[in-house]
């Protein structure tokens, strides 16, 4: 009698035992289960947040001394251009990193005229940037038949010793590793150049101002003439 109570006890403790056993394993799976649906809820809802958040950036440009224009005789050849220094400031207004891209870049000078606080109007030089680099160097040889439209760039540059251009950014896209969101805004931003002149030009350029939509066009840029 006593060894068959003793026989239930041991059979009821390994009974016991083994269940705790298989609620410990229960246990562990379900908390398995639920850290690897956690990773996975916060992994989705990060890559949600990626595709669903608007991108919002401000875009300005900054103003600087290190943009020169001249104009020069070398060579008994009138030539003008000048170095670039084009630098922008994007301010990300989200948590979120992302490359901001421009597919068309376009330059403009802005003849001042008589007055240097009235820019008369958005024409002149235009030329599209072949690629994402800021231009750095402007540099043109001026012959007789474009002397009449470059008149107005002298006149700035002797009267007020700087002369502005601008340059307009469009077909904007943001893009990271995840996607490419296009923009339909565009932006124009305008700057100036300290300008200088050569004493030798000034019997040059004594035309009649001539203003056009495209000046210098068909003049190759060539950042060597003022080497």
């Amino acid at each position: 009698m006593g060894r068959e109570q003793n026989y239930k006890k041991k059979t009821f403790k390994n009974e016991s035992h083994e269940k705790k056993i298989v609620n410990k394993k229960i246990i562990f799976f379900n908390m398995i289960y639920l850290m690897v649906l956690f990773v996975v809820c916060f992994i989705g809802g990060i890559l949600l947040g990626f595709l669903t958040t608007s991108y919002t950036s401000e875009i300005n440009i900054i103003q600087n001394e290190d943009n020169v224009f001249q104009f020069l005789l070398k060579n008994e050849k009138i030539i003008i251009g000048g170095k670039l220094n084009i630098k922008f400031r994007v301010d990300n207004k989200t948590m979120l990193s992302y490359v901001f891209n421009s597919e068309s870049v376009k330059y403009f000078y802005y003849p001042v005229g008589q007055n240097s606080n009235c820019l008369l109007y958005n024409g002149g030089l235009e030329e599209k940037s072949a690629n994402q680099e800021p231009l750095k160097y402007k540099r043109y040889e001026i012959s007789q038949d474009y002397k009449n439209e470059v008149q107005p760039m002298y006149n700035d540059c002797k009267r007020f010793h700087k002369i502005y251009f601008s340059v307009k950014l469009d077909q904007l896209y943001m893009s990271n590793e995840l996607r490419k969101i296009y923009n339909d805004k565009s932006y124009e931003f305008v700057f100036y150049c300290n300008c200088y002149m050569d004493d030798k030009v000034h019997a040059y350029f004594n035309a009649k101002p001539v203003y056009k939509n495209v000046i210098l066009k068909n003049l190759r840029n060539n950042p060597k003439l003022l080497n």
